[in-house]
C-alpha cells in the first residue's frame, strides 16, 4: 500500500494546478506553467543520439478523457514514469503546438494555434494513483 498522502489537494475544479487539456486549449497562455493531470497508457523509455540522455515519449488520457501524447519527457528513466499510472506532470510549459512543413522541411506553428504543453528543466513527475479523490476523475 502506498503512503497516505500529506499534501492537501484541491480537486474541486481544474485549476493551473490541477490541469486539463481542455484547460490548457481554453484558459492558460502560452509561456504560462501548468500542472497536468495524466494517466499514462503507453510509456516508451528512450535515450538521445547524440549524447545519451534519458527521455520518454508518454500517451495517456487527462480528467476528461482526452488522449494525448505523444508528451516527450527528457531526463525522466523508467522507473520514474511507467504505463498504467496517474501522474501531474509539474511545471508543464504551454507552447504553440508545431507540425511539419514539407515545404520549409522544418517543424512550424500551427496556424490555429491548438496548444500543448513541453516539459522544462522545471518538470516534475508525481505519481498520485494512491490518491482516491484524483482516481476518481478516471474512473468508469
Amino acid at each position: 500500500r502506498a503512503a497516505d498522502y500529506v499534501f492537501p489537494y484541491d480537486v474541486s475544479s481544474v485549476t493551473r494546478t490541477f490541469a486539463t487539456m481542455s484547460f490548457v486549449q481554453d484558459m492558460a497562455n502560452v509561456g504560462n506553467y501548468i500542472d497536468l493531470v495524466v494517466r499514462t497508457t503507453q510509456v516508451e523509455h528512450r535515450t538521445t543520439t547524440e549524447k545519451g540522455e534519458p527521455w520518454a515519449s508518454v500517451y495517456g488520457q487527462d480528467m476528461d478523457g482526452t488522449y494525448l501524447g505523444p508528451l516527450r519527457m527528457w531526463r525522466f528513466e523508467e522507473d520514474d514514469i511507467t504505463a498504467g499510472q496517474i501522474y501531474i506532470l509539474r511545471g508543464m510549459r504551454v507552447a504553440v503546438e508545431t507540425i511539419w512543413d514539407y515545404e520549409q522541411t522544418k517543424y512550424m506553428p500551427r496556424t490555429d494555434g491548438k496548444r500543448t504543453v513541453e516539459c522544462t528543466s522545471r518538470t516534475a513527475v508525481e505519481n498520485v494513483t494512491h490518491v482516491n479523490a484524483i482516481q476518481s476523475y478516471f474512473s468508469g
